[in-house]
């Protein structure tokens, strides 16, 4: 258990200092987060180097939070711009779209 907490210790710093990671890092992260986590819920109880390793872990907690949220919201982001480019698309391609234009007569 202790070496899954070096790793995330470890991991937590590199993306807290960097922003250049990919969310591939980050899953990994939440991985080993959550294999601790469902030791903890399984009766693993922490020894006290490793709840200092946890102590070392927090006050990066909100950087790499904030990261996380913003490679969130850049995913969004392109999402909602394929699918507004689906939706144009979409509209230009309706069969029978060259029978319903108007054409002004003047008289």
């Amino acid at each position: 258990m202790e070496e899954i907490l070096q790793s995330i210790l470890s991991m937590t710093i590199t993306l807290a200092n960097s922003s250049e990671h990919g969310f591939e890092d980050y899953l990994l992260l939440i991985d080993l987060r959550q294999e601790v986590v469902n030791n903890l819920e399984a009766g693993y109880v922490l020894s006290a180097s490793e709840k200092n390793i946890l102590s070392k872990i927090k006050p990066y907690e909100d950087l790499v939070f904030q990261r996380m949220k913003l490679l969130k919201d850049e995913a969004e982001q392109g999402l909602v711009r394929i699918q507004n480019s689906k939706r144009q698309r979409k509209g230009y391609n309706q069969p029978g779209l060259s029978e319903s234009i108007m054409f002004d007569k003047r008289e």
